[in-house]
Protein backbone atom coordinates (compact mmCIF):
# COMPACT_ATOMS: atom_id res chain seq x y z
CA UNK A 1 0.00 0.00 0.00
CA UNK A 2 1.53 3.73 -0.99
CA UNK A 3 1.92 6.39 1.81
CA UNK A 4 3.58 9.39 2.11
CA UNK A 5 5.26 10.16 5.76
CA UNK A 6 7.30 13.04 6.72
CA UNK A 7 9.38 13.67 9.64
CA UNK A 8 10.46 17.18 11.15
CA UNK A 9 11.70 18.80 14.19
CA UNK A 10 9.11 21.35 16.22
CA UNK A 11 10.43 24.10 18.32
CA UNK A 12 11.03 21.66 21.08
CA UNK A 13 13.61 19.95 19.20
CA UNK A 14 11.15 16.44 19.94
CA UNK A 15 10.53 14.39 16.48
CA UNK A 16 6.93 14.90 15.10
CA UNK A 17 5.72 12.02 12.55
CA UNK A 18 2.91 12.14 10.15
CA UNK A 19 1.16 9.64 7.78
CA UNK A 20 -1.46 9.93 5.08
CA UNK A 21 -2.74 6.82 4.36
CA UNK A 22 -5.02 5.75 2.07
CA UNK A 23 -8.01 3.61 3.13
CA UNK A 24 -8.97 0.82 1.14
CA UNK A 25 -11.54 -0.82 3.55
CA UNK A 26 -14.63 -1.23 2.41
CA UNK A 27 -17.71 0.51 3.70
CA UNK A 28 -18.92 -2.84 6.51
CA UNK A 29 -22.25 -3.35 8.32
CA UNK A 30 -22.57 -1.10 11.92
CA UNK A 31 -20.84 -2.21 14.54
CA UNK A 32 -19.07 -4.90 13.04
CA UNK A 33 -15.08 -5.17 13.52
CA UNK A 34 -12.56 -6.23 10.98
CA UNK A 35 -9.92 -6.96 12.46
CA UNK A 36 -6.06 -6.80 11.06
CA UNK A 37 -3.13 -9.32 12.11
CA UNK A 38 0.74 -7.93 11.65
CA UNK A 39 2.30 -9.16 15.06
CA UNK A 40 3.17 -6.26 16.83
CA UNK A 41 0.63 -6.44 19.82
CA UNK A 42 -2.30 -8.01 21.12
CA UNK A 43 -5.11 -5.84 22.90
CA UNK A 44 -6.89 -7.83 25.14
CA UNK A 45 -10.97 -7.77 25.80
CA UNK A 46 -13.69 -10.02 27.41
CA UNK A 47 -14.79 -11.22 24.62
CA UNK A 48 -11.75 -10.77 21.59
CA UNK A 49 -8.12 -10.19 20.96
CA UNK A 50 -7.62 -7.32 18.67
CA UNK A 51 -4.06 -7.27 16.99
CA UNK A 52 -2.49 -3.82 15.81
CA UNK A 53 -0.39 -3.83 12.67
CA UNK A 54 2.14 -1.82 11.77
CA UNK A 55 1.89 2.55 11.02
CA UNK A 56 1.58 2.11 6.83
CA UNK A 57 -1.80 0.61 7.14
CA UNK A 58 -5.17 0.97 9.33
CA UNK A 59 -4.22 0.20 12.76
CA UNK A 60 -4.60 0.71 16.62
CA UNK A 61 -1.67 2.86 17.98
CA UNK A 62 1.53 0.50 18.63
CA UNK A 63 2.87 0.64 22.17
CA UNK A 64 5.55 2.73 20.79
CA UNK A 65 3.65 5.78 19.34
CA UNK A 66 1.45 5.43 22.76
CA UNK A 67 3.46 5.48 24.93
CA UNK A 68 6.04 7.77 23.16
CA UNK A 69 6.46 11.71 24.32
CA UNK A 70 7.05 13.04 20.82
CA UNK A 71 3.18 13.53 19.08
CA UNK A 72 2.55 11.07 16.61
CA UNK A 73 -0.05 11.08 14.03
CA UNK A 74 -1.82 7.51 13.29
CA UNK A 75 -4.27 6.21 11.35
CA UNK A 76 -6.78 3.33 13.14
CA UNK A 77 -10.04 1.52 11.71
CA UNK A 78 -11.18 3.19 8.28
CA UNK A 79 -9.14 6.59 8.54
CA UNK A 80 -9.43 7.98 11.76
CA UNK A 81 -6.72 10.04 12.23
CA UNK A 82 -5.67 10.87 16.35
CA UNK A 83 -2.43 12.50 18.05
CA UNK A 84 -0.65 11.05 21.33
CA UNK A 85 1.00 13.89 23.06
CA UNK A 86 2.46 14.69 26.86
CA UNK A 87 0.36 17.61 26.72
CA UNK A 88 -3.26 15.83 25.89
CA UNK A 89 -3.79 15.43 29.50
CA UNK A 90 -3.69 18.57 30.26
CA UNK A 91 -6.80 20.26 32.10
CA UNK A 92 -8.11 16.64 32.91
CA UNK A 93 -8.70 15.99 36.80
CA UNK A 94 -5.82 13.30 37.29
CA UNK A 95 -7.82 10.71 40.11
CA UNK A 96 -5.81 8.76 42.67
CA UNK A 97 -5.98 5.24 40.89
CA UNK A 98 -7.86 4.07 37.51
CA UNK A 99 -8.10 4.19 34.00
CA UNK A 100 -8.78 8.04 33.70
CA UNK A 101 -9.11 8.33 29.44
CA UNK A 102 -11.35 5.38 27.44
CA UNK A 103 -11.61 5.55 24.21
CA UNK A 104 -13.73 2.98 22.29
CA UNK A 105 -14.35 2.98 18.32
CA UNK A 106 -18.02 0.76 18.47
CA UNK A 107 -17.32 -1.53 20.74
CA UNK A 108 -13.67 -2.19 20.11
CA UNK A 109 -10.81 -0.53 22.62
CA UNK A 110 -8.37 2.32 21.39
CA UNK A 111 -5.40 3.33 23.03
CA UNK A 112 -6.23 7.14 23.62
CA UNK A 113 -4.86 9.81 26.04
CA UNK A 114 -6.37 12.73 25.01
CA UNK A 115 -8.93 15.17 26.79
CA UNK A 116 -12.11 15.30 24.62
CA UNK A 117 -11.92 18.65 23.24
CA UNK A 118 -8.67 17.33 21.40
CA UNK A 119 -9.93 13.84 20.16
CA UNK A 120 -12.90 15.75 18.51
CA UNK A 121 -10.57 18.08 17.07
CA UNK A 122 -8.12 15.28 15.43
CA UNK A 123 -10.84 13.15 15.10
CA UNK A 124 -12.86 13.11 10.97
CA UNK A 125 -15.92 14.97 10.96
CA UNK A 126 -19.01 13.71 12.60
CA UNK A 127 -21.93 14.40 14.80
CA UNK A 128 -21.24 14.36 18.32
CA UNK A 129 -22.43 14.95 21.56
CA UNK A 130 -21.24 15.62 24.91
CA UNK A 131 -22.66 14.01 28.72
CA UNK A 132 -22.18 13.46 31.90
CA UNK A 133 -23.04 10.84 34.51
CA UNK A 134 -25.19 11.26 37.96
CA UNK A 135 -24.21 8.42 39.95
CA UNK A 136 -21.77 7.11 37.39
CA UNK A 137 -24.48 4.46 36.66
CA UNK A 138 -27.52 7.10 34.88
CA UNK A 139 -26.95 9.71 32.28
CA UNK A 140 -28.16 13.05 32.30
CA UNK A 141 -30.74 13.60 29.23
CA UNK A 142 -29.71 10.31 27.99
CA UNK A 143 -32.65 10.89 25.66
CA UNK A 144 -32.02 13.86 24.40
CA UNK A 145 -28.75 12.71 23.61
CA UNK A 146 -29.46 10.63 20.78
CA UNK A 147 -32.64 12.98 19.57
CA UNK A 148 -29.50 15.51 18.99
CA UNK A 149 -27.25 12.99 17.35
CA UNK A 150 -29.70 12.21 14.86
CA UNK A 151 -30.87 15.51 14.16
CA UNK A 152 -27.13 16.75 13.77
CA UNK A 153 -26.26 13.94 11.62
CA UNK A 154 -29.31 14.90 9.03
CA UNK A 155 -28.61 18.42 9.22
CA UNK A 156 -25.30 18.30 8.31
CA UNK A 157 -26.01 15.82 5.28
CA UNK A 158 -28.77 19.09 4.47
CA UNK A 159 -25.73 21.28 4.74
CA UNK A 160 -23.99 19.23 2.49
CA UNK A 161 -26.60 19.22 0.14
CA UNK A 162 -27.27 15.43 0.35
CA UNK A 163 -29.57 12.77 1.07
CA UNK A 164 -29.50 10.29 3.79
CA UNK A 165 -27.82 6.97 1.90
CA UNK A 166 -29.45 3.50 2.96
CA UNK A 167 -26.18 2.86 4.99
CA UNK A 168 -27.00 5.66 7.11
CA UNK A 169 -30.44 4.93 7.92
CA UNK A 170 -29.47 3.48 11.56
CA UNK A 171 -28.04 6.46 13.01
CA UNK A 172 -30.56 8.98 11.54
CA UNK A 173 -33.84 6.81 13.33
CA UNK A 174 -33.87 7.21 16.87
CA UNK A 175 -34.68 3.50 17.77
CA UNK A 176 -31.75 1.82 15.46
CA UNK A 177 -29.42 4.09 17.31
CA UNK A 178 -30.39 4.45 21.06
CA UNK A 179 -29.33 0.59 21.40
CA UNK A 180 -25.63 1.26 19.26
CA UNK A 181 -24.98 4.22 21.35
CA UNK A 182 -25.49 2.21 24.61
CA UNK A 183 -23.53 -1.07 23.59
CA UNK A 184 -20.36 1.25 22.79
CA UNK A 185 -21.13 3.25 26.04
CA UNK A 186 -21.59 0.13 28.46
CA UNK A 187 -18.20 -0.61 26.29
CA UNK A 188 -16.01 2.08 27.05
CA UNK A 189 -17.46 1.99 30.59
CA UNK A 190 -16.20 -1.79 31.06
CA UNK A 191 -12.73 -0.23 30.54
CA UNK A 192 -13.23 2.74 32.52
CA UNK A 193 -11.95 2.65 36.46
CA UNK A 194 -11.15 6.10 37.71
CA UNK A 195 -13.48 7.15 40.47
CA UNK A 196 -15.75 9.90 40.16
CA UNK A 197 -18.50 11.38 37.39
CA UNK A 198 -17.52 10.67 34.08
CA UNK A 199 -18.03 13.25 31.05
CA UNK A 200 -18.88 11.26 28.02
CA UNK A 201 -18.45 12.42 24.53
CA UNK A 202 -20.18 10.20 21.33
CA UNK A 203 -19.11 10.52 18.16
CA UNK A 204 -20.44 9.15 14.96
CA UNK A 205 -18.41 9.58 11.58
CA UNK A 206 -19.55 8.34 8.14
CA UNK A 207 -17.69 8.67 4.62
CA UNK A 208 -19.73 8.65 1.04
CA UNK A 209 -19.65 5.18 0.54
CA UNK A 210 -22.55 4.82 3.61
CA UNK A 211 -19.86 3.63 6.03
CA UNK A 212 -19.99 4.93 10.08
CA UNK A 213 -18.43 4.67 12.97
CA UNK A 214 -19.61 5.46 16.71
CA UNK A 215 -16.82 6.52 19.04
CA UNK A 216 -17.23 6.92 22.93
CA UNK A 217 -14.74 9.03 24.59
CA UNK A 218 -15.00 8.88 28.76
CA UNK A 219 -12.80 11.15 30.63
CA UNK A 220 -13.54 12.27 34.37
CA UNK A 221 -15.72 14.95 34.89
CA UNK A 222 -14.01 18.46 35.69
CA UNK A 223 -15.00 19.50 38.95
CA UNK A 224 -17.73 22.83 38.89
CA UNK A 225 -15.70 26.51 38.19
CA UNK A 226 -14.65 27.98 41.29
CA UNK A 227 -15.67 31.53 42.08
CA UNK A 228 -14.48 34.22 40.87
CA UNK A 229 -16.01 32.95 37.42
CA UNK A 230 -14.85 35.55 34.38
CA UNK A 231 -16.85 35.41 30.66
CA UNK A 232 -16.16 37.86 27.92
CA UNK A 233 -17.43 38.82 24.92
CA UNK A 234 -16.06 38.22 21.79
CA UNK A 235 -16.54 36.76 18.41
CA UNK A 236 -19.77 36.23 16.55
CA UNK A 237 -22.66 32.85 16.10
CA UNK A 238 -21.55 30.29 14.35
CA UNK A 239 -23.37 29.36 10.98
CA UNK A 240 -25.77 25.93 10.94
CA UNK A 241 -26.09 25.97 15.19
CA UNK A 242 -28.68 23.53 16.04
CA UNK A 243 -26.17 20.98 14.71
CA UNK A 244 -23.16 19.26 16.61
CA UNK A 245 -20.77 19.39 14.05
CA UNK A 246 -16.72 18.38 15.32
CA UNK A 247 -15.62 21.26 12.37
CA UNK A 248 -16.93 24.05 14.94
CA UNK A 249 -14.71 22.40 17.56
CA UNK A 250 -11.79 22.90 14.93
CA UNK A 251 -13.40 26.65 13.95
CA UNK A 252 -13.52 27.73 17.04
CA UNK A 253 -10.06 26.94 18.42
CA UNK A 254 -8.42 30.56 17.26
CA UNK A 255 -10.78 31.81 19.77
CA UNK A 256 -10.08 29.77 22.35
CA UNK A 257 -6.25 29.52 22.32
CA UNK A 258 -7.18 33.30 22.16
CA UNK A 259 -8.93 33.54 25.90
CA UNK A 260 -6.58 34.55 28.85
CA UNK A 261 -5.81 31.85 31.45
CA UNK A 262 -8.40 33.38 34.10
CA UNK A 263 -11.35 33.48 31.78
CA UNK A 264 -13.85 30.40 32.00
CA UNK A 265 -16.00 30.84 28.59
CA UNK A 266 -16.25 33.23 25.75
CA UNK A 267 -19.92 34.45 24.56
CA UNK A 268 -20.46 35.19 20.67
CA UNK A 269 -22.38 38.30 19.94
CA UNK A 270 -23.95 38.95 16.57
CA UNK A 271 -23.00 43.07 15.57
CA UNK A 272 -20.84 43.29 18.51
CA UNK A 273 -24.45 43.18 20.71
CA UNK A 274 -26.41 40.43 20.82
CA UNK A 275 -25.68 37.41 22.70
CA UNK A 276 -26.24 34.18 21.49
CA UNK A 277 -23.94 31.48 22.90
CA UNK A 278 -20.92 30.26 24.42
CA UNK A 279 -18.29 28.69 22.62
CA UNK A 280 -19.33 25.28 24.58
CA UNK A 281 -22.20 26.59 26.86
CA UNK A 282 -25.16 28.81 26.59
CA UNK A 283 -25.64 32.32 28.04
CA UNK A 284 -28.83 34.01 30.18
CA UNK A 285 -29.00 37.40 31.53
CA UNK A 286 -31.33 37.80 34.22
CA UNK A 287 -32.41 41.13 34.94
CA UNK A 288 -33.31 42.93 38.14
CA UNK A 289 -36.91 42.60 37.84
CA UNK A 290 -36.83 39.15 37.79
CA UNK A 291 -36.93 37.51 34.00
CA UNK A 292 -34.36 35.39 32.70
CA UNK A 293 -33.24 36.16 28.97
CA UNK A 294 -31.80 33.71 26.24
CA UNK A 295 -31.55 33.34 22.76
CA UNK A 296 -34.52 30.91 21.62
CA UNK A 297 -32.82 30.75 17.87
CA UNK A 298 -29.37 30.65 16.43
CA UNK A 299 -28.50 28.63 19.16
CA UNK A 300 -27.54 24.81 20.75
CA UNK A 301 -29.81 24.35 22.93
CA UNK A 302 -28.05 22.52 25.18
CA UNK A 303 -29.54 19.44 27.91
CA UNK A 304 -28.83 21.76 31.22
CA UNK A 305 -30.57 25.17 29.46
CA UNK A 306 -33.12 22.48 28.62
CA UNK A 307 -33.34 21.78 32.44
CA UNK A 308 -32.97 25.10 33.39
CA UNK A 309 -35.78 26.51 31.04
CA UNK A 310 -38.39 23.60 32.59
CA UNK A 311 -36.98 24.82 36.26
CA UNK A 312 -37.91 28.57 35.95
CA UNK A 313 -41.55 27.29 34.58
CA UNK A 314 -42.14 25.36 37.52
CA UNK A 315 -41.06 27.78 39.18
CA UNK A 316 -42.71 30.80 37.77
CA UNK A 317 -39.03 32.35 37.13
CA UNK A 318 -40.46 34.78 33.20
CA UNK A 319 -38.28 33.47 30.79
CA UNK A 320 -37.35 36.13 27.52
CA UNK A 321 -36.30 33.91 24.50
CA UNK A 322 -34.51 36.72 22.44
CA UNK A 323 -31.04 37.24 22.87
CA UNK A 324 -29.72 39.04 25.12
CA UNK A 325 -28.18 42.59 24.29
CA UNK A 326 -25.00 44.65 25.68
CA UNK A 327 -26.69 47.89 25.40
CA UNK A 328 -29.35 46.62 28.39
CA UNK A 329 -26.33 45.09 30.58
CA UNK A 330 -27.23 47.59 33.49
CA UNK A 331 -30.52 46.18 33.97
CA UNK A 332 -29.81 42.73 34.95
CA UNK A 333 -28.68 41.57 38.37
CA UNK A 334 -26.19 38.68 36.92
CA UNK A 335 -25.88 36.18 33.98
CA UNK A 336 -24.58 32.65 33.51
CA UNK A 337 -23.63 30.00 31.37
CA UNK A 338 -24.67 26.41 31.09
CA UNK A 339 -23.41 23.18 29.87
CA UNK A 340 -22.69 19.61 30.84
CA UNK A 341 -19.28 20.26 33.29
CA UNK A 342 -20.59 23.48 34.32
CA UNK A 343 -24.38 23.21 35.18
CA UNK A 344 -25.83 26.62 35.35
CA UNK A 345 -22.86 28.49 36.55
CA UNK A 346 -23.12 32.52 37.63
CA UNK A 347 -21.00 34.90 36.13
CA UNK A 348 -18.90 37.21 38.47
CA UNK A 349 -17.07 38.96 36.13
CA UNK A 350 -18.14 40.22 32.58
CA UNK A 351 -15.95 41.33 29.95
CA UNK A 352 -16.84 43.38 26.63
CA UNK A 353 -15.99 45.79 24.07
CA UNK A 354 -17.01 49.40 23.51
CA UNK A 355 -15.47 52.36 21.69
CA UNK A 356 -14.15 53.53 25.14
CA UNK A 357 -11.90 49.91 25.57
CA UNK A 358 -13.11 47.08 27.56
CA UNK A 359 -15.55 47.61 30.38
CA UNK A 360 -15.50 45.19 33.12
CA UNK A 361 -19.40 44.37 34.96
CA UNK A 362 -19.12 42.58 38.86
CA UNK A 363 -22.64 40.78 39.41
CA UNK A 364 -22.24 40.75 43.24
CA UNK A 365 -23.97 37.70 44.18
CA UNK A 366 -27.71 38.43 42.34
CA UNK A 367 -29.77 35.94 44.51
CA UNK A 368 -32.38 35.00 41.60
CA UNK A 369 -28.85 34.22 39.33
CA UNK A 370 -27.62 31.68 42.53
CA UNK A 371 -30.83 30.51 43.10
CA UNK A 372 -31.63 29.23 39.43
CA UNK A 373 -28.20 27.62 39.61
CA UNK A 374 -28.85 25.90 42.82
CA UNK A 375 -32.26 24.62 41.52
CA UNK A 376 -30.91 23.21 38.80
CA UNK A 377 -27.96 21.06 40.13
CA UNK A 378 -30.60 19.86 42.39
CA UNK A 379 -32.53 18.54 39.79
CA UNK A 380 -30.23 16.73 37.25
CA UNK A 381 -31.02 13.70 38.96
CA UNK A 382 -34.68 13.12 38.44
CA UNK A 383 -33.82 14.09 34.61
CA UNK A 384 -30.91 11.23 34.23
CA UNK A 385 -31.36 7.71 32.35
CA UNK A 386 -29.45 4.75 34.38
CA UNK A 387 -27.52 3.14 31.44
CA UNK A 388 -24.61 1.11 33.26
CA UNK A 389 -24.88 -1.40 36.31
Amino acid sequence: MHHVCSTWLSSAGASLARCSIPSTRAPRPPIAFVGHTRNLHRYHTESYTLQARQLDSPSLFTKRAFLAPARHACSFGRYTTLAMTKQSTTGLAVPKEGRQVVLVKNETPVPCTQTSGDFLSSAPRGAYTTGRTVDRNAIFEFEFHVQRLVTSVKLMLEADGKSVPTNLLPVVEITTLRPQILASLRAAMRDYTAPGEIKLTVLITWDDEGGYDIYSHLVPLPALPRSPVKVMVKGAPRNNPAAKDTDWVRARKGLEDEKPADVNEIVLAAEGVHLFEGLSSNFYAVTKSGTVVTAGEGILAGTVRELLLRVCEKEGIPVLLEPPSLLDVGTWEGAMVSSTSRLATPIDKFLYSTEQGTQEVNFNDGPLTHRIAALVQDAIKADSTVVFE
